[in-house]
């Protein structure tokens, strides 16, 4: 069983990039390219050995699964289509109401910068008429005339069409999460070309079809732009022009967002704001990359300000969408809302990569320390926050979200009936409602007031007195309310979990999701590479291991999603297979590397992505062989424990600079630390931990 494991680790390392000194590989790339992928370092390297056997046994069932539903174009209609940019309505030169009937979308091959007839203009179908197709979107591509539309082929045997890799408003596509990077990745780590091949042909399908060459206008989270910047300069620089139009329209239609948060979708404004700072990293046109740190030095400082007391980035669910009840964590002011510590990665890792533009002052940086330091502050409160609230300290999973006082995942929608209220009463009148006989009024249920108030906002019912009549616990009002309420619909939604085991006050469920908590991994060790302090590595190791800490042996027939197979390798392995290899042939039809329980296309590129594309973890496995400086109390390293310290400890317990001191090792900078190095100034010893 020994000589058999040793030669599949083995057969991991193909050995054709070589280490540096630390254990990294030499891509032999441009520093720009380089930034793009991470550090690196060799499959089979990882002291979890299970995440890179996964990684590679995934790949090799997904891609080529993926790259089999390329999407096509079908038959082509007769004549040709026009459209003025920017508009719903194409022109026809012939009667496509027979040949579209029941159709749902057309395409137009309009001509792109990669020649004739390369452009993928998707119209979803609402209307067609002897002269028209009126789509159900607008057309950003530019305006254009003598162009042929094509019919687009049926859902294939496993009931994919196009869309598996092209849908605007995605929860799972076949590049989710940047499958492309990836892929490019694993060529790096392996020395396997056949990676580097996939992982160009996931990000052409993705410029060609899903971005349509910078002009489709889709949800930033759909755009997967790490990959589509490192393909530009992986041979096709020219699109990077059409790169930034992507991101122009991101950041006017998404990134703006943050400006109204908490009532935000904060998401996708982290992704945005992350394509900016990618931009300044690889465009070399001065035109762009200024507007790039431009929008970097106009947007960081509000994602500072947005962040809430503890650290998260807050999210008013209910004024986003009246489908999801979401109380505040209390309802004293400052009113501190719902987050979701998985979803946050996303924006830790944009500040993160904001920082590494403005806190670079040559030529090709952004030259913004300061915008950049505050940057610093807000990436340590909202990584302490994201591992000391989001994490379940005995599950070692992330929770959904957590401060809202009730379960909006629950939320019952429009149940029968309207409701009234008074500003600054705590009497909420129903007609035709019943909620005492619904259970709604035992003192821990949630009421969603859908309007007439904007945004909408979320009360505690205290109690009933009738199926009609019901009592808040605090004034209708709280919230700035300026108009009362007159029949108007509503929601409700249950209490949330108290029993969050960790420094959650609410949390949605009683556990936390192993299944969560891989998106977190790659930008917590990114802050231990900047900081280099040993609290981050620890917490950035756990990560891993609850993410990747499965069975020694890999993918085979003894292993189910949920389940654990021993034995694991790694520190504190527990040898749990979560749902990471979704992806990985299903061992009822297929031989090893394989597991039971799995679903490609379910699934498709969604949870390897999570893992192994934008999240970055394969990072996080080069970036923890760098060594700690240390916990010292010498804070400003001039060899001396002094007056000077002391300073240094007190901005950082008062938030003027980065908690990188974290002398107690609890994720936060506070009093204690101070008291630590003063008892060192006067001669005492130098106490590192709890």
């Amino acid at each position: 069983m020994i000589f058999a494991l040793l030669i599949l680790a083995a057969s991991l390392c193909w050995g054709q990039f070589p280490v540096d000194g630390t254990g990294w590989i030499i891509t032999g790339l441009p520093a720009a390219q380089d930034s793009l992928l991470g550090p690196l370092i060799p499959s089979g390297k990882s002291p979890w050995i299970y995440g890179d056997l996964a990684e590679k046994g995934v790949a090799d069932n997904m891609a080529p699964a993926a790259l089999a539903e390329t999407p096509i174009l079908g038959t082509a209609l007769s004549g040709t289509v026009s459209w003025t940019s920017a508009t719903q309505t194409v022109t026809t030169t012939a009667d496509l109401r027979t040949p579209l009937s029941g159709q749902s979308w057309v395409a137009f091959a309009w001509n792109s910068v990669d020649g004739a007839g390369s452009g993928r203009a998707l119209c979803p179908i609402q209307s067609v008429t002897a002269t028209t197709i009126t789509c159900s979107e607008n057309l950003f591509e530019p305006t254009s005339s003598g162009v042929t539309a094509y019919r687009l082929p049926p859902p294939d045997s496993h009931g994919w069409d196009f869309q598996s890799w092209t849908a605007e408003n995605p929860t799972l596509t076949w590049n989710y999460y940047d499958v492309a990077l990836a892929l490019y990745r694993l060529y790096y780590r392996t020395g396997k070309t056949t990676y580097q091949t996939q992982a160009r042909a996931y990000a052409d399908i993705t410029w060609q079809w899903t971005l349509d060459h910078g002009y489709r206008y889709i949800y930033p989270r759909a755009e997967s732009m790490v990959s589509q910047f490192f393909r530009a300069l992986d041979g096709h620089s020219e699109r990077l022009p059409y790169l930034y139009l992507t991101v122009q329209r991101a950041i006017g239609g998404f990134g703006q967002f943050v400006t109204g948060c908490p009532y935000c979708d904060n998401r996708e404004a982290g992704y945005a704001l992350w394509w900016a700072a990618l931009g300044a990293k690889t465009d070399p046109n001065p035109i762009r990359h200024a507007q790039y740190c431009s929008w970097l030095t106009t947007y960081v400082p509000y994602w500072v300000s947005a962040q809430q007391p503890d650290g998260s980035w807050g999210e008013r669910e209910f004024a986003l969408n009246a489908s999801y009840v979401d109380a505040p964590k209390s309802y004293a002011a400052p009113f501190i809302f719902e987050a979701a510590p998985w979803r946050e990665a996303i924006n830790i890792k944009a500040m993160e990569a904001a920082y590494e533009s403005l806190n670079d002052t040559s030529a090709t940086g952004c030259n913004g320390p300061s915008t950049a330091t505050a940057a610093m502050t807000s990436i340590v409160n909202a990584v302490t926050w994201a591992n000391n609230y989001g994490r379940d300290t005995v599950s070692r999973g992330t929770f959904y979200e957590v401060n809202s006082q009730s379960q909006d995942q629950n939320t019952v929608g429009n149940p029968a009936g309207t409701v009234s209220i008074n500003l600054n009463s705590t009497a909420l009148t129903g007609v035709g409602t019943g909620w005492m006989s619904a259970g709604y009024c035992d003192g821990t249920h949630f009421i969603g007031i859908q309007s007439p108030n904007e945004p909408r906002t979320v009360y505690k019912i205290a109690s009933c007195s009738s199926n009609v009549s019901a009592t808040l616990t605090v004034a209708f009002g709280v919230f700035g309310e300026t108009m009362n309420v007159s029949g108007s619909p509503y929601s409700i939604a249950p209490a949330a979990s108290t029993m969050c085991n960790s420094l959650a006050t609410y949390c949605f469920g009683n556990l936390g999701d192993r299944n969560l908590t891989r998106t977190s991994c790659g930008g917590i060790g990114w802050l231990y590479s900047v900081t280099q302090n040993v609290t981050y590595k620890l917490w950035a190791d756990e990560c891993i291991s609850a993410s990747l800490g499965g069975p020694t042996a890999g993918l085979t027939n003894a292993d189910n999603i949920g389940s654990i197979t021993l034995p694991c390798s790694g520190f504190a392995c527990d040898g749990l297979v979560n749902d990471t290899v979704a992806a990985a042939g299903n061992c009822g039809t297929q031989a090893p590397p394989c597991v039971n329980g799995s679903y490609l296309y379910q699934n498709l590129g969604k949870n390897f992505g999570e893992a192994f594309g934008a999240p970055g973890i394969d990072n996080e496995l080069a970036w923890r062989l760098l060594p700690s400086t240390g916990l010292t109390c010498d804070l400003n390293r001039d060899g001396a424990i002094d007056v000077l310290d002391v300073q240094v400890m007190i901005n950082q317990v008062l938030g003027i600079t980065a908690c990188t001191n974290d002398l107690t090792m609890i994720g936060t900078c506070n009093v204690a630390d101070v008291r630590r190095v003063v008892n060192a100034v006067l001669g005492g010893p130098c106490r590192i931990g709890p």
